[in-house]
C-alpha cells in the first residue's frame, strides 16, 4: 500500500492506452485471409425464370472475368434445399497470392463496383467462401436479424448500419 499512487497512475495509463491500441488491432472475430477464392451470391426479383436467371448470371461472370488475377469461376443457379431458379451464386478462383499484384480483398471491391452497373433491384452480395457452413445465413461479418411489419423501416435501418452487400429475406 507504500506505492498506492504508482499503482493508481499505472492503472490511470493502461486504461488510456487502450484508445491507441484498439485503432491499431485488427477489429475481426477472424482475422481477414486471403484464400484467392471468393463468393459473389444473386438474387433476382421474384418470378424470374431459369432463362433469364441464367442470362442474368452469364453477364455477371463475363464481367468478373475481366478482373485481373481470375483464373476460374463456377456459376450455381437453382441449387440448395430450396432450389429458388431465382438465385444463385458465382464461386470467384484467384491466382495464388504470389502470381497477382492485388489482394483478395481489393479484388473483391473491384467485384462490388462492377456489380453496379447492373439493375438495383438485383440483390448482390460479395463475401468470402465459408469454410463452415449451415443455417441457411450468409458468410457476412455482421448479421442481425429485425423483426418489424414495416419493411421501410428495416431498410432504413439496414442501409445504415452496413450499407454494403446488405441483403435481407424480405420477399415479395
Amino acid at each position: 500500500m507504500a506505492h498506492r499512487r504508482v499503482i493508481v497512475g499505472l492503472s490511470v495509463l493502461t486504461i488510456i492506452s487502450i484508445v491507441p491500441l484498439f485503432m491499431l488491432i485488427g477489429k475481426n472475430f477472424l482475422p481477414v485471409d486471403d484464400q484467392s477464392q471468393f463468393e459473389i451470391t444473386v438474387r433476382a426479383a421474384e418470378g424470374t425464370t431459369l432463362p433469364a436467371t441464367l442470362t442474368i448470371f452469364q453477364r455477371i461472370a463475363a464481367e468478373m472475368r475481366k478482373l485481373p488475377g481470375v483464373t476460374d469461376m463456377l456459376t450455381t443457379v437453382g441449387g440448395g434445399q430450396q432450389a429458388p431458379v431465382n438465385s444463385g451464386s458465382i464461386y470467384v478462383k484467384l491466382a495464388p497470392i504470389e502470381d497477382r499484384a492485388l489482394s483478395q480483398q481489393e479484388l473483391m471491391l473491384r467485384a462490388r463496383e462492377l456489380l453496379k452497373q447492373f439493375p438495383p433491384e438485383l440483390r448482390t452480395g460479395v463475401q468470402q467462401v465459408a469454410g463452415i457452413s449451415g443455417g441457411g445465413f450468409r458468410n457476412a461479418d455482421i448479421q442481425y436479424l429485425i423483426q418489424r411489419p414495416r419493411h421501410s423501416e428495416a431498410d432504413r435501418v439496414r442501409r445504415h448500419i452496413a450499407p454494403e452487400d446488405a441483403d435481407h429475406s424480405q420477399r415479395g
